[in-house]
């Protein structure tokens, strides 16, 4: 145990009045408001919500001394020792914490006026929860103060990311403090505005039982138990919406009374509703339809290769809850298709899905590789399709007496030679197919052109184009007002640059000749037959105007 020097003299509260710069225990400015019963946060009328906020950072600072006129009594004297003759000089610590809690609301933007331009500008709005001044010591025994600050947990995680927003934060909740509390609770000091960050998440901790500032030196005490200092926020525990619609009850019925933030909410588990049960067959041509697994077994017989022949054999299916292990079929949980190079013996052509459990009311989407079934009573369920089957080509028949819906889906006509082409069901594949006649196997007669016949489009002779025909575009052009003002430019352009030439046209003789000086450059259009006949040109006419010149130069 350790001897206090700690000494506390309790006086009415008509004696405070006369020195209003010595703040005594439960008649300061900040107290005597809950002594009467205003905003107590244990009166039976206080709003709020009583929470245990997480601790953070901590923020070391000092009080300064601002008046030389002797009153250096303040909140914290009482504290301090007694011996000590002019407290004043001192040294008194300060400790903010900066805790968060999910209560505080998130930090938002909002439009706010200049005091000095009177402009509108951006502003962010923090909000904060500054609690009441308490003592605290620090590591060395000495008495010191301490408030807690509490934020959203969002502030507290962005101040960890950028250090100019920490600072930021840092400099506001010292801002915020020093309003909060002003000269009066310093007795003539204020809030350094300079700052230290200790290597500690909480200064200041009470004891859970009594709530009277915890000691290091105190730890031997196996009663006292350290804990961060709990905290009355605005709220009511929960989140709720600015606004609510509201059932309207009866003048006599009871208020219910509200969940509060110590009330743990019953988590409910939302229903899931079963999947659908989907077995896989593989049909031959003029065959009955095999299983799945007996058809990979048969084809893997004939792959020399082991990793691949065991690929096959034994596919990677889906992990799957113990409550649906036995009602799903191992056919429906492929986690991706096979390969699929077939023997020449056993050339499968249609994949048939049978579910045993299905409704009426069921849907399905079947596209290049996947298979989705879907009811009224049944969830989605996906089913990885073993090799590409022709979508389009798909037919599904329901059998109401025994619930059984069958799906069959040939499988492409293309897919034996899909391993030297995009895969199926790609993009790419579908841009390759939709150029090609329909069948890739087909072969092509050495007469004609076989790549205007795998490429291009059949279209038929009897189909005249017209060239006038109204395209859509045009008609919308045409409804548009910009677009009209446009196309009237475009027009005038046009009409101008045609009036233009025709009036160069006039103005010259008919030997004239125009040309284009860019399609006699190197890589021109005309560059050497252009000059050629340029100079031909130029001795028929100096000829006939009676020249004696003769041409000195050649092409270049």
């Amino acid at each position: 145990m350790y001897s206090s020097n700690i000494t506390l003299n309790y006086q009415p509260a008509g004696a405070a009045k006369s020195t209003p710069n010595i703040v005594l225990p439960g008649v300061g400015p900040l107290l005597r408001k809950n002594s009467e019963g205003k905003g107590n946060p244990t009166a039976p009328g206080h709003e709020g919500v009583l929470i245990s906020p997480e601790p953070s950072i901590v923020i070391k600072t000092k009080l300064l001394k601002v008046d030389n006129d002797g009153s250096s009594q303040s909140i914290l004297n009482v504290f301090q020792a007694s011996d000590v003759e002019n407290s004043a000089d001192f040294e008194t610590k300060v400790f903010l914490n900066i805790c968060h809690h999910e209560l505080i609301s998130m930090p938002s933007k909002r439009k706010t006026i200049d005091n000095e331009t009177g402009k509108e500008v951006d502003g962010w709005h923090l909000p904060m929860s500054m609690g009441e001044l308490r003592p605290c010591f620090d590591k060395s025994g000495n008495g010191s103060i301490v408030a807690d600050c509490i934020m959203n947990p969002r502030v507290v995680k962005d101040m960890h990311v950028d250090s100019n927003h920490f600072h930021f934060v840092c400099d506001l909740v010292i801002q915020c403090a020093t309003r909060k509390f002003s000269k009066p609770c310093f007795g003539g000091l204020e809030l350094d505005k300079r700052y230290k960050v200790p290597k500690m998440k909480y200064a200041g901790y009470v004891d859970d039982k009594s709530g009277l500032p915890f000691d290091a030196r105190m730890s031997q005490v196996k009663e006292l138990k350290p804990v961060v200092a709990k905290q009355r926020v605005k709220g009511s525990g929960k989140s709720r919406p600015i606004i609510e619609e509201v059932d309207p009850a009866p003048v006599n019925q009871p208020i219910q009374p509200t969940q509060t933030a110590s009330t743990p909410k019953p988590k409910t588990k939302p229903m899931s509703m079963p999947l659908l049960r989907i077995e896989l067959f593989v049909e031959n041509e003029g065959n009955n339809p095999v299983p799945l697994q007996d058809f990979l077994d048969r084809i893997a017989q004939h792959i020399p290769e082991g990793a691949m022949r065991n690929r096959i054999s034994s596919p990677e299916l889906k992990e799957i809850a113990q409550d649906n292990s036995s009602k799903l079929h191992p056919s429906q949980l492929l986690k991706v298709p096979l390969p699929y190079s077939f023997p020449p013996d056993v050339p499968p052509s249609t994949i048939i899905a049978r579910c045993t459990n299905a409704a009426a009311d069921g849907e399905v989407e079947a596209s290049a590789l996947l298979l989705i079934l879907s009811s009224s009573n049944h969830s989605k369920t996906e089913c990885v399709v073993p090799f590409p089957i022709d979508s389009h080509k798909t037919k599904c028949t329901f059998d109401a007496a025994t619930k059984t819906l069958e799906i069959k889906m040939p499988l492409l006509s293309s897919l034996l030679n899909a391993e030297s082409g995009p895969d199926p069901g790609t993009k790419q594949w579908g841009l390759a197919n939709a150029f090609s006649r329909g069948d890739c196997n087909k072969e092509v007669d050495d007469a004609q052109d076989g790549f205007q016949s795998n490429n291009y489009l059949e279209t038929s002779d009897a189909e005249s184009v017209d060239e006038d025909a109204r395209l859509p575009e045009d008609t919308f052009h045409s409804q548009d007002a910009l677009s009209r003002h446009y196309l009237q430019q475009q027009q005038e352009e046009k009409t101008a640059k045609r009036d233009n030439h025709e009036q160069i046209l006039a103005s010259c003789d008919g030997q004239t000749e125009f040309i284009d000086i860019k399609d006699f450059q190197p890589g021109g259009v005309g560059s050497e037959i252009g000059l050629k006949r340029a100079e031909v040109g130029f001795e028929k006419s100096l000829h006939r105007t009676g020249g004696l010149a003769k041409i000195a130069f050649g092409l270049v």
